[in-house]
């Protein structure tokens, strides 16, 4: 049996040959930039044979933001196996050593992106949010006045505030997206700007509205957008235009593609800290963390909310991930008793993060 512990700084050249081998893509300047500045070992889990990494993946814990609340989001990043062993199920066998110790921690909820959603789906996740490109008509000529940034050296402590409390007052009324610190953002915007080759476009004074966009093929395709009227996506379109580009902008609205993945990891505390009204019971189908496993009553009486685990019938039989999506605010794909639908508040949901 291969053997489960965090990674050490001892590590660290192993597991960057290991994402080197399993993307490509970021080899060089970008996976030199990663290990420097975002990669910390003690957030990455490995399985080793000896001293072989077969399997690794993170687990960031920044700031979920949930209805209004945060909690550790666990976001799941950069699972990757060594070519030689894949097929081997090392990488399931990882993540669900990653599950049962984030549930012997408390911790109320893990959420991913992917492309491979059958995989995830497997060790109970489910998708809580959709993405779609949405393309912008030329505009005419407007009044806004739109910045563009290159470097985060080109941006002040100021305007770096303005675009968070920008992108904070975005998040009023949403769910699923990270809740970002100063120092959190800045070091995104480098990565986006001075590493990723994007640009920042930020209108009004102080800033109203801002996106972070890079150019492919003849668009200029905005990754972020946080706009809350329709000319200041007309004042990017106009700069896009400027380029000789035509813009586009990543949109979460419900129909798309399905994008961002969830799971309860204590069910109990995960419904504690996300349910608004009512009661039901729901019954929880969970094939790695066996304490969520059973069916659980839910009473919310004003503030305070009880939940503990009963026999009887239930009113809705769920998946770990099932239930995180609810927890979110999202939709699920099927029909849900009426008192299980007034437990929770409904929100627009999803993630700019792309890993």
């Amino acid at each position: 049996m291969p053997e489960f512990r965090t990674l050490k700084k001892g590590d660290i050249g192993v597991a960057k040959a290991l994402w080197e081998e399993a993307f490509p893509e970021d080899a060089g300047e970008f996976s030199d930039w990663y290990f420097q500045n975002r990669f910390c070992p003690a957030q990455c889990y490995g399985l080793f044979a000896g001293e072989t990494l077969l399997s690794m993946g993170q687990v960031a814990q920044d700031a979920l933001f949930v209805n209004g609340k945060t909690m550790p989001a666990n976001f799941i990043r950069g699972v990757a196996t060594a070519k030689a062993f894949e097929g081997r199920g090392y990488a399931s066998l990882l993540l669900g050593k990653v599950l049962e110790e984030l549930a012997l921690h408390g911790q109320e909820i893990s959420i991913l992106k992917t492309f491979i959603h059958p995989f995830y789906r497997r060790l109970g996740y489910e998708v809580y949010s959709c993405r779609s490109v949405q393309e912008v008509a030329a505009a005419q000529n407007g009044d806004a006045v739109c910045a563009r940034y290159q470097s985060i050296e080109e941006i002040s402590e100021l305007k770096l505030e303005q675009i968070l409390d920008c992108y904070r007052a975005y998040l009023r009324g949403k769910s699923g997206y990270l809740w970002r610190s100063k120092s959190y953002f800045r070091q995104m915007l480098q990565e986006a700007l001075d590493v990723g080759g994007g640009i920042l476009l930020a209108v009004g004074e102080p800033v109203k509205g801002y996106c972070i966009a890079y150019p492919q093929n003849e668009t200029l395709f905005a990754e972020e957008m946080v706009a809350s009227c329709k000319e200041q996506i007309q004042a990017f379109e106009r700069v896009a235009r400027e380029m000789r580009l035509s813009f586009s902008y990543l949109s979460f609205e419900p129909g798309g593609e399905p994008d961002a993945m969830a799971r309860a990891v204590c069910a109990k505390r995960l419904l504690e800290q996300t349910v608004c009204q009512g009661g039901a019971r729901i019954r929880v189908v969970d094939d790695i963390i066996k304490e969520n496993e059973g069916t659980w009553q839910i009473e919310a009486e004003g503030k305070k909310i009880f939940v503990k685990k009963v026999l009887g019938e239930p009113d809705i039989c769920l998946t770990a991930g099932e239930l995180s999506v609810l927890c979110l605010g999202g939709c699920l794909q099927k029909e849900l008793p009426e008192k299980v639908e007034r437990l929770w508040r409904r929100t627009q949901t999803g993630i700019f993060e792309q890993y």
